[in-house]
């Protein structure tokens, strides 16, 4: 898959202070003069206007403008939404990477619609409009439903009818891991890569350095990174499928209707090993279960894995590989809760007095070094036993026919 993305003139001006103003209203301008163009069935709107609905929402490298195209009674006829990217007038800024960035995620986005659009219409994308590219702002339209990180914590805490709710979330799962499969399969990035002794151990030790330097305890990582290389290295000439990767596939952005899922934010896309995407995945689901877990729901998580196992592979069983990829990026979740024990707003304002208190150290040696200890010595003592039993050779088993397909 090749594609072209052009060069983009000056756009050091775009960061200037009044910036968001100033490209709040050109975004406005352009979205209201291509309103047809995007919507020739809006034609019959008089005077249909275009408007924010909300706030900007700053990002770390963009800004989201929620957009809305009204009638003139005010009625919602179509929802968008513009990412912006920003330009930082910084020394050594990488201002080339980012006008390369912006347009590179449009035009993959838009391959990935034209490649979903023409599959079973259950598997979609959110569909991408337009690009201004003096601008770094790509248009696409806002994604419909609800996102799967949503729904799950409605069946975690649902009063009654939790089975009904827990199948109907497992089907959406499992269509998640048909949706990655296929895109896996649709956009391949060359031949497979055959695993080198050391392929895991610049990663883990990236990661161990920052969980030091978070304030981590060594005696109680170590031994943890230890055994990750140890198993790691008896892969060595393993082959990996290698595929044009979501780069962000998340809960947040995975949206469903009852009839649609609807994936977006291709924004990190790259190639690499397909394991990679499905792993991560895994990781967030496991994550759910962090800092509220209820005894009496305790089985959705690992039912939840298995269902996006079941779409992805055609099986529910863990390929030893992908445990491995799984236990390096729950490895490297670690860190970043020491740092951020949780996305909750509220919750983290009160763990800023907790730190000045000196209770958040408590907290992290309590609770939460504590849980990824468990859950990395489960999975590793799994992966070892898989390893070192049936496979004296270090290989993993043959891969499901459903997972062969994605070399074709």
């Amino acid at each position: 898959m090749q594609t072209e993305v052009t060069g983009h003139p000056e756009l050091l001006e775009l960061a200037t202070e009044p910036w968001k103003e100033r490209i709040t209203g050109e975004i406005l301008t352009r979205v209201q003069e291509n309103v047809l163009r995007y919507y020739p069935e809006l034609a019959r709107e008089k005077s249909a206007r275009v408007v924010l609905s909300k706030p900007p929402q700053r990002r770390r490298f963009t800004f989201i403008f929620w957009l809305t195209i009204e009638s003139p009674e005010g009625r919602p006829l179509k929802n968008l939404i513009a990412k912006a990217y920003r330009i930082t007038p910084k020394k050594d800024a990488r201002d080339q990477d980012i006008r390369y960035k912006s347009q590179r995620e449009f035009l993959f986005h838009r391959e990935v619609y034209d490649y979903f659009s023409a599959q079973a219409e259950v598997y979609s994308v959110v569909r991408p409009l337009d690009y201004f590219p003096d601008l770094l702002t790509l248009i696409v339209e806002k994604a419909e439903g609800k996102d799967l990180g949503v729904l799950i914590k409605e069946t975690r805490y649902a009063l009654s009818g939790y089975q009904t709710r827990k199948t109907r979330l497992g089907a959406y799962v499992q269509r998640c891991g048909k949706w990655l499969a296929l895109m896996h399969r649709g956009f391949p990035a060359g031949a497979a890569l055959t695993l080198e002794p050391d392929h895991f151990e610049r990663q883990v030790n990236h990661y161990y350095k920052r969980f030091c330097k978070a304030g981590g305890e060594v005696e109680l990582a170590d031994p943890l990174r230890q055994r990750i290389l140890a198993v790691s290295r008896k892969f060595a000439g393993a082959e990996v499928a290698q595929a044009h990767l979501h780069g962000d596939f998340k809960l947040r952005h995975l949206f469903f209707t009852p009839e649609r899922i609807i994936p977006i934010d291709f924004g990190n896309e790259l190639s690499g090993a397909a394991f990679d995407d499905v792993a991560r995945f895994l990781v967030e689901l496991k994550l759910m279960e962090y800092g509220a877990r209820l005894p009496l729901h305790s089985d959705l998580m690992p039912y939840l894995q298995e269902q996006f196992l079941l779409g992805y592979l055609g099986s529910g069983s863990w390929p030893p590989l992908l445990r491995l990829y799984y236990v390096v990026w729950l490895w490297a979740k670690w860190d970043r809760r020491l740092k951020k024990l949780t996305t909750n707003k509220r919750v983290r304002k009160a763990l800023d007095w907790m730190h000045a208190g000196g209770v958040q150290r408590l907290l992290n040696h309590t609770y939460v070094n504590s849980w990824f200890k468990r859950e990395l010595t489960s999975e590793l003592t799994i992966l070892e036993k898989e390893v070192d039993g049936d496979n004296h050779d270090g290989h993993h088993p043959p891969p499901s026919p459903a997972f062969r397909s994605l070399k074709a």
